[in-house]
Protein backbone atom coordinates (compact mmCIF):
# COMPACT_ATOMS: atom_id res chain seq x y z
CA UNK A 1 0.00 0.00 0.00
CA UNK A 2 1.22 3.48 -0.78
CA UNK A 3 0.04 7.06 -0.51
CA UNK A 4 -1.96 8.19 -3.53
CA UNK A 5 -2.17 11.78 -2.28
CA UNK A 6 -2.47 13.94 0.83
CA UNK A 7 -4.24 17.30 0.85
CA UNK A 8 -5.05 19.92 3.46
CA UNK A 9 -8.00 21.17 1.41
CA UNK A 10 -5.97 24.14 0.18
CA UNK A 11 -3.85 22.01 -2.14
CA UNK A 12 -1.81 18.87 -2.53
CA UNK A 13 0.85 18.14 0.10
CA UNK A 14 1.93 14.70 -1.20
CA UNK A 15 3.27 13.59 -3.49
CA UNK A 16 5.61 16.55 -3.82
CA UNK A 17 5.67 18.20 -7.23
CA UNK A 18 8.12 19.90 -9.56
CA UNK A 19 8.14 21.10 -13.14
CA UNK A 20 9.11 18.62 -15.86
CA UNK A 21 12.52 19.44 -17.35
CA UNK A 22 12.77 19.74 -21.11
CA UNK A 23 15.08 16.90 -22.18
CA UNK A 24 16.69 19.02 -24.90
CA UNK A 25 17.20 22.33 -23.08
CA UNK A 26 17.27 21.22 -19.44
CA UNK A 27 14.90 24.11 -18.70
CA UNK A 28 11.68 23.69 -16.67
CA UNK A 29 8.50 23.38 -18.73
CA UNK A 30 5.01 24.44 -17.60
CA UNK A 31 4.05 20.79 -16.98
CA UNK A 32 3.83 19.81 -13.32
CA UNK A 33 5.12 16.37 -12.32
CA UNK A 34 4.16 14.44 -9.19
CA UNK A 35 7.40 13.08 -7.73
CA UNK A 36 6.80 9.37 -7.21
CA UNK A 37 10.23 7.83 -7.80
CA UNK A 38 13.97 8.46 -7.53
CA UNK A 39 14.04 8.74 -11.32
CA UNK A 40 11.54 11.61 -11.14
CA UNK A 41 13.96 13.44 -8.83
CA UNK A 42 17.09 12.62 -10.85
CA UNK A 43 15.51 13.58 -14.18
CA UNK A 44 13.66 16.71 -13.09
CA UNK A 45 14.81 18.28 -9.80
CA UNK A 46 17.77 20.65 -9.82
CA UNK A 47 18.90 23.91 -8.21
CA UNK A 48 17.17 25.73 -11.08
CA UNK A 49 14.07 23.51 -10.80
CA UNK A 50 13.43 22.72 -7.12
CA UNK A 51 10.58 20.80 -5.54
CA UNK A 52 7.58 23.15 -5.51
CA UNK A 53 6.38 24.42 -2.13
CA UNK A 54 3.20 22.87 -0.79
CA UNK A 55 0.26 24.73 0.72
CA UNK A 56 0.54 25.58 4.40
CA UNK A 57 -1.99 26.01 7.17
CA UNK A 58 -2.56 29.56 8.32
CA UNK A 59 -2.47 30.54 11.96
CA UNK A 60 -6.28 30.77 12.17
CA UNK A 61 -8.62 27.73 12.01
CA UNK A 62 -10.12 28.36 8.57
CA UNK A 63 -11.61 25.84 6.16
CA UNK A 64 -10.89 25.96 2.40
CA UNK A 65 -14.32 27.58 1.82
CA UNK A 66 -13.31 30.48 4.12
CA UNK A 67 -15.58 29.46 7.01
CA UNK A 68 -14.18 29.02 10.52
CA UNK A 69 -13.39 25.40 11.27
CA UNK A 70 -10.82 22.84 12.24
CA UNK A 71 -7.91 22.23 9.91
CA UNK A 72 -7.53 18.75 8.48
CA UNK A 73 -5.46 16.42 6.38
CA UNK A 74 -7.19 14.24 3.81
CA UNK A 75 -5.24 11.18 2.63
CA UNK A 76 -5.95 8.62 -0.06
CA UNK A 77 -4.07 5.36 -0.39
CA UNK A 78 -3.48 3.08 -3.35
CA UNK A 79 -5.56 0.31 -1.79
CA UNK A 80 -8.32 -0.03 0.80
CA UNK A 81 -7.37 0.64 4.43
CA UNK A 82 -8.50 -1.76 7.17
CA UNK A 83 -9.85 0.41 10.00
CA UNK A 84 -8.20 -1.66 12.74
CA UNK A 85 -4.79 -1.53 11.04
CA UNK A 86 -4.76 2.25 11.53
CA UNK A 87 -7.16 3.10 14.37
CA UNK A 88 -7.16 1.74 17.91
CA UNK A 89 -10.30 1.04 19.91
CA UNK A 90 -8.39 1.47 23.21
CA UNK A 91 -9.45 4.50 25.27
CA UNK A 92 -5.77 5.17 26.09
CA UNK A 93 -4.96 5.56 22.36
CA UNK A 94 -7.33 8.47 21.85
CA UNK A 95 -4.63 10.95 22.95
CA UNK A 96 -2.87 10.23 19.63
CA UNK A 97 -6.04 10.70 17.58
CA UNK A 98 -6.76 7.01 17.96
CA UNK A 99 -3.87 6.07 15.65
CA UNK A 100 -2.15 2.71 16.20
CA UNK A 101 1.30 3.94 15.12
CA UNK A 102 1.22 2.42 11.63
CA UNK A 103 0.32 5.95 10.48
CA UNK A 104 1.28 9.01 12.52
CA UNK A 105 0.48 12.71 12.32
CA UNK A 106 3.66 14.47 13.44
CA UNK A 107 4.96 18.02 13.51
CA UNK A 108 8.67 18.26 12.73
CA UNK A 109 10.47 21.33 14.08
CA UNK A 110 12.54 22.53 11.13
CA UNK A 111 15.33 23.87 13.36
CA UNK A 112 15.77 20.98 15.80
CA UNK A 113 14.22 18.04 13.95
CA UNK A 114 12.18 17.29 17.07
CA UNK A 115 8.91 15.48 16.32
CA UNK A 116 5.71 15.89 18.31
CA UNK A 117 2.27 14.32 17.83
CA UNK A 118 -0.31 16.59 16.23
CA UNK A 119 -3.49 16.43 18.33
CA UNK A 120 -6.70 15.61 16.50
CA UNK A 121 -9.17 12.92 15.59
CA UNK A 122 -8.43 10.34 12.90
CA UNK A 123 -10.89 8.73 10.51
CA UNK A 124 -10.88 5.86 8.05
CA UNK A 125 -13.71 6.01 5.55
CA UNK A 126 -15.52 8.55 7.75
CA UNK A 127 -15.37 6.27 10.80
CA UNK A 128 -13.54 6.68 14.10
CA UNK A 129 -13.53 5.02 17.50
CA UNK A 130 -15.40 7.51 19.68
CA UNK A 131 -18.47 5.88 21.17
CA UNK A 132 -18.39 4.42 24.66
CA UNK A 133 -16.11 3.40 26.19
CA UNK A 134 -17.90 0.24 27.23
CA UNK A 135 -17.51 -3.51 27.66
CA UNK A 136 -15.03 -5.74 29.41
CA UNK A 137 -12.28 -5.19 28.46
CA UNK A 138 -13.17 -1.53 27.95
CA UNK A 139 -13.14 -0.48 24.29
CA UNK A 140 -14.33 2.50 22.23
CA UNK A 141 -17.17 1.96 19.76
CA UNK A 142 -16.67 2.51 16.01
CA UNK A 143 -18.90 5.32 14.77
CA UNK A 144 -19.50 6.87 11.35
CA UNK A 145 -19.01 10.63 11.71
CA UNK A 146 -19.23 11.45 8.01
CA UNK A 147 -20.79 9.94 4.94
CA UNK A 148 -20.43 10.73 1.27
CA UNK A 149 -23.57 11.02 -0.82
CA UNK A 150 -23.38 12.05 -4.49
CA UNK A 151 -19.89 13.48 -3.94
CA UNK A 152 -20.94 15.61 -0.96
CA UNK A 153 -19.43 14.94 2.47
CA UNK A 154 -22.05 15.24 5.21
CA UNK A 155 -21.56 15.19 8.99
CA UNK A 156 -23.55 12.57 10.94
CA UNK A 157 -25.69 14.73 13.23
CA UNK A 158 -26.36 11.77 15.57
CA UNK A 159 -22.74 11.89 16.86
CA UNK A 160 -23.30 14.29 19.76
CA UNK A 161 -21.59 12.89 22.86
CA UNK A 162 -21.44 16.29 24.59
CA UNK A 163 -25.22 16.72 24.03
CA UNK A 164 -24.99 20.26 22.66
CA UNK A 165 -27.05 19.48 19.56
CA UNK A 166 -24.05 19.78 17.22
CA UNK A 167 -22.00 16.86 15.86
CA UNK A 168 -18.87 16.55 18.01
CA UNK A 169 -15.24 17.64 17.67
CA UNK A 170 -14.10 18.26 14.12
CA UNK A 171 -17.61 19.05 12.97
CA UNK A 172 -18.42 21.96 15.30
CA UNK A 173 -17.86 24.32 12.38
CA UNK A 174 -18.26 21.83 9.55
CA UNK A 175 -20.03 23.03 6.43
CA UNK A 176 -21.25 20.22 4.17
CA UNK A 177 -19.70 20.38 0.76
CA UNK A 178 -17.77 18.61 -1.94
CA UNK A 179 -14.75 16.48 -1.19
CA UNK A 180 -11.48 18.49 -1.10
CA UNK A 181 -10.27 19.24 -4.61
CA UNK A 182 -7.68 16.88 -6.03
CA UNK A 183 -5.62 17.68 -9.11
CA UNK A 184 -6.72 15.57 -12.06
CA UNK A 185 -3.32 13.87 -12.24
CA UNK A 186 -3.79 12.59 -8.69
CA UNK A 187 -7.46 11.68 -8.91
CA UNK A 188 -7.91 8.93 -6.32
CA UNK A 189 -8.90 5.42 -7.19
CA UNK A 190 -12.50 4.54 -6.33
CA UNK A 191 -12.42 1.20 -4.54
CA UNK A 192 -16.19 1.24 -4.10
Amino acid sequence: MGIDYVSNGFGQLLPHTTFVLDVLTGEPTAEILEIRSEDDIINNVSLANPVLPGPVFGLEPVLPNGAEGNQFLHARFTSAVDVDSVLSNLPSSQATGGLTGSIEALHVDPASGEMTIIPGRSFVGGQTYSGGPSGDPVRMELEAWVTKTDGVIVANASVDHDLDGIPDDVFKDFVAGPEPAVPAAAEPKDDG
